[in-house]
């Protein structure tokens, strides 16, 4: 059979392989190296994989043996036993590997194959010592934060975090004696990765607390619905108690007026008597009546006063778990707040190495969970509104505790892996690669196009899949989707005002621009990218900032030379604002200094942009930290505005009155200033635009209603 041929041909390989590669000249010692070539085929195309990874080894030996050039059979043989996914065949090679290897260049390779084969077969304590024993023979800094690095990774997903954090502050520190810039980024990629997971564990028993903070509230709810009603029973039966002995009572009066008239005559003294007994008999029945309603109402009393007393103990205890809440809201603020130091660390010392590195440790832990058999999943903040909660600290809407999980389980969770392992693919790669010097970028609209050559379960079914996705992957790395090189298809805004900046242009060069002396009436179109890496603040010389809605009013104030009158800056953030507007505001705010005041039309609408500025928005609240600016300040068009300037105006329709109604519950508006507007304005019922303030001409807005505002808020004299 063909197994036998399989044999007997192997075996006059091998003869041959080991006459020649005896022989002195070099030409045989390649043809032995061919010959054990088509044997490891033949084995593999057999199936017998162990025989193949034996005449693997042997191929190896004999170049290592003669000195011949044996680095791309290594670089074969660990990527055959990789493909293999057979980690206990894996182990035992690379065990042999490290043997054949001893003292040589690629021992500290064996080391770390061997390492990850026995991770990949769940042996976490087997891995483990393999890195202690490499620990034991490497002195360079290098290999040493190498081997601490993929021995912080194991702590991690063991749980061990603490000592995880021990071992990695020991692999940023070999690296960074080492000078390795790359393996520093790593080890404080993996530090931040261990506070992620820290605080995705506390988020999982705070999502516990939340849900019976629910639980009790719900059941407080349905206690006082419960005592309502029996009060209202206890109040109707009562009035029925009190109509009943007003009846008894004139019965009874009756009966005595009765006893006083008694009639002579036999017939009507008959009558007379049978009329006094059903009264007595009315009177009998009303008292049992009202008695049996006492007790009712007795009955229904002492279940309010349980009522009463299981309502005292859930306060109580709703009181321990809301302390319970706000000291775990504490924990996990903490820990996100490391997590962001680590990061900062690592972009510090590359940006775009640090988005790498977090982007692979994702991967990692699916790669993980398949090589040891275990479902990939990956755990996100729940993306609803029921889920985002304002941080009074930070004063901007943030996800609360609420976690989703993107599991294998499901065929739909499965391709969305298989889709996010193809993202952070394309997004690593255009990170890394460069066209004339010059780093690549893709729109979010390209990205999704892409996607037709990932495959059929692979591709994207609409752009809101890819965009979701994308975003997942911000809130999984806390990296923003500009870090990714991925950008939207819309305009940045417009400024004009006496700021110097530096961006950096497609050619990789620094060109310094003034916001008003190096710009047309248009002004300076802010780029998609405004972080440090991209954008810089050289100088400024203005007091304050102005935001402003709408097109025509920004070209009003540029006309009018309120910039240079004002010493202000201007942006024209173009109704709701673009992501990288919002973070220019905030950089600028926090930068330079300067206030930041929002001028827009005086709606609901527009005091939602004002909110999306100072607070953040409900779908970008993964980013709120990065985006918004809490500072900000509203200068109008507000409704008292309407009312003392006289302003012409619309009338308010139903979603605008919904809108506002809404608004009053909204925690950014629940301030007396807000509030008090609002409420005026579903009193007077109308809204109002930017240019309605040309009623009273051309520069009005700049000669006396901003100058009137701006005086009260202390920024203009």
């Amino acid at each position: 059979g063909s197994m036998d041929r399989f044999e007997g041909m192997a075996e006059s390989y091998l003869r041959a392989a080991h006459v020649l590669q005896e022989m002195p000249e070099e030409k045989f010692r390649k043809r032995a190296g061919d010959d054990l070539r088509k044997v490891i085929e033949s084995a593999e195309k057999a199936g017998k994989v162990e025989d193949a990874l034996d005449y693997r080894l042997k191929l190896e030996d004999m170049y290592l043996k003669h000195g011949m050039p044996a680095e791309k059979v290594y670089n074969e043989n660990v990527d055959y036993c990789y493909r293999l996914q057979k980690p206990e065949l894996s182990i035992s090679f690379f065990q042999r590997e490290l043997a054949l290897h001893k003292g040589r260049e690629k021992e500290f390779e064996d080391y770390l194959h061997l390492a990850r084969a026995q991770l990949s077969a769940g042996r976490l304590k087997e891995a483990l010592a393999v890195y202690e024993e490499g620990l034991k023979h490497y002195s360079d800094p290098k290999l040493r934060g190498t081997i601490y690095r993929e021995m912080g990774y194991i702590h991690r997903i063991s749980g061990r975090m603490e000592t995880a954090l021990e071992v990695l502050k020991k692999s940023e520190f070999h690296f960074r004696q080492a000078k390795n810039r790359e393996g520093q980024v790593k080890a404080l990629t993996e530090m931040e990765k261990v506070y992620d997971d820290m605080a995705a564990q506390e988020r999982m028993k705070r999502n516990a607390i939340v849900k019976e903070i629910s639980r009790i509230n719900s059941r407080i709810k349905k206690l006082t619905d419960e005592a309502a009603g029996i009060q209202k029973i206890i109040r109707e039966t009562t009035r029925l108690i009190d109509g009943m002995e007003g009846d008894v009572r004139n019965w009874r009066e009756m009966l005595e007026r009765m006893r006083n008239e008694l009639p002579e005559k036999a017939a009507e003294k008959k009558k007379h008597l049978e009329k006094m007994e059903r009264l007595r008999e009315n009177i009998s029945k009303a008292g049992e009546k009202i008695e049996g309603m006492r007790a009712v109402i007795r009955e229904r009393q002492a279940k309010k006063i349980l009522i009463q007393e299981e309502k005292a103990g859930l306060k109580r205890r709703l009181l321990e778990e809301k302390k319970k809440d706000a000291e775990m809201k504490r924990r996990i603020e903490a820990l996100d707040e490391k997590a962001l130091d680590y990061q900062e660390k690592a972009a510090a010392i590359d940006p775009k190495l640090s988005t790498t590195a977090k982007l692979e440790t994702i991967e990692e832990d699916i790669y993980y969970h398949l090589a040891t058999g275990t479902v990939p999943a990956i755990r996100i903040p729940t993306r609803t509104k029921e889920n985002i909660e304002f941080s009074e600290r930070e004063r901007v809407y943030r996800y609360a505790s609420g976690l989703s999980s993107r599991s294998a389980k499901s065929t739909d969770g499965a391709n969305m892996l298989m889709r996010t392992a193809y993202v952070i693919d394309f997004i690593n790669d255009m990170i890394r690669s460069s066209v004339k010097g010059r780093l690549r970028s893709s729109t979010l609209r390209e990205m999704y196009y892409i996607s037709e050559s990932w495959g059929k379960l692979a591709k994207f079914g609409t752009q809101d899949e890819s965009n979701n996705l994308v975003e997942d992957l911000e809130i999984i790395s806390h990296y923003l989707r500009e870090n990714f090189h991925l950008r939207p298809e819309e305009d940045g805004a417009r400024v004009i005002g006496n700021i110097t900046l530096r961006e950096m242009n497609r050619k990789g060069e620094w060109k310094t621009i003034n916001c008003r002396e190096d710009v047309g009436d248009s002004g300076y179109t802010i780029p998609y990218n405004v972080e440090k890496e991209k954008l810089q603040f050289k100088s400024v010389d203005a007091d304050f900032v102005v935001a402003i809605e709408t097109g025509g009013m920004f070209d009003r104030l540029v006309e009018n030379g309120f910039d240079e009158e004002a010493r202000a800056v201007l942006v024209h953030i173009k109704g709701q604002p673009a992501r990288s507007t919002r973070r220019f505001l905030k950089r600028l705010n926090e930068e330079t200094r300067l206030p930041v005041v929002v001028f827009t039309d005086g709606d609901p609408w527009s005091y939602r942009i004002y909110a999306s500025i100072a607070y953040g928005a409900i779908k970008t609240a993964h980013i709120s930290h990065h985006l918004a600016t809490p500072s900000a300040e509203f200068i109008g068009v507000t409704p008292s505005d309407i009312v003392s300037y006289d302003l012409p105006t619309d009338k308010l329709n139903d979603r605008d009155i919904e809108a506002l109604k809404s608004e009053l519950s909204d925690p950014r508006f629940a301030d007396a200033f807000w509030q008090n507007e609002i409420n005026t304005q579903l009193k007077i019922k109308k809204k109002s635009e930017q240019q309605a303030l040309a009623k009273y001409g051309l520069d009005f807005v700049t000669s006396t209603y901003l100058p009137e505002k701006l005086g009260e808020m202390g920024y203009m004299r």
